[in-house]
């Protein structure tokens, strides 16, 4: 089991959703078939892009449908992902070869931003409310802002 995420810097609903990222536990619709949750008409392709299983790893590093988003994250903080490269969504949850402060600010900004685009993928799952980027992008940042202020 991996760490819990510092606690300082996130409000506990993104320390839990961090927790559940680092250890493999995103309730995605792979997961939950692997469990034996039966759900009526749930399918086993990712519901943000259908190209795909939704798993944990699809639906935060690899689905086209993040792509924007992750593109506007390195783009804020000034860093470069390999598309579809997990392991280096997670090392950025968990560790940053750098000082303490940028160490927590790097891990906030992605955590907040992967939360956000964890809840637009649960509206859109079970509302079927559309995907806006510039929406979820606006939303990421109005969390973290508020979440510095605290």
């Amino acid at each position: 089991m991996k760490r819990w995420p510092n606690r300082g810097w996130m409000s506990p609903r993104v320390q839990c959703f961090v927790w559940k990222i680092l250890n493999h536990r995103l309730p995605t619709r792979m997961f939950l078939a692997e469990r034996g949750v039966a759900v009526l008409q749930i399918q086993d392709n990712c519901v943000c892009c259908t190209s795909g299983p939704e798993t944990q790893e699809h639906l935060l590093a690899a689905c086209p449908s993040l792509q924007p988003l992750l593109q506007n994250l390195c783009r804020f903080l000034w860093i470069s992902l390999r598309q579809g490269d997990y392991e280096q969504i997670q090392q950025l949850l968990i560790n940053h070869n750098s000082n303490s402060l940028r160490k927590q600010t790097l891990q906030m900004v992605v955590a907040y931003t992967l939360w956000t685009w964890w809840k637009a993928r649960n509206e859109l799952n079970f509302q079927q409310k559309d995907l806006d980027f510039n929406n979820i992008w606006r939303n990421a940042h109005t969390q973290i802002y508020e979440q510095l202020l605290l």
